[in-house]
């Protein structure tokens, strides 16, 4: 385990990017191979592997039952309808 707080903060960093990229890979809307390859992954970690799931949040320190909230959020386009919601507001 990490030694100091810098130490402490870069392994909750690193978890945390693995988290963002499953996110992003898990909301791929393109149509590669590649991208749609890492999709499948993502949505095959969340429904078959819920312990390691589980373990890669506790080690970004993040709560596991929100994180797969935002995962569904995420899929959906929620933020990114609400993105385009905000800019609309903020524009007029």
């Amino acid at each position: 385990m990490p030694e100091d707080s810098n130490d402490i903060a870069n392994h909750y960093n690193l978890w945390r990017a693995v988290l963002d990229q499953a996110v992003q890979d898990y909301s791929y809307k393109g149509t590669s191979k590649d991208g749609l390859k890492h999709k499948e992954e993502v949505e095959k970690w969340l429904a078959y592997k819920e312990e390691e799931f589980k373990y890669v949040c506790d080690l970004a320190s993040v709560d596991h039952t929100r994180a797969r909230k935002e995962f569904e959020k995420y899929k959906k386009g929620e933020y990114e309808n609400n993105r385009k919601i905000f800019r609309a507001i903020s524009k007029g």
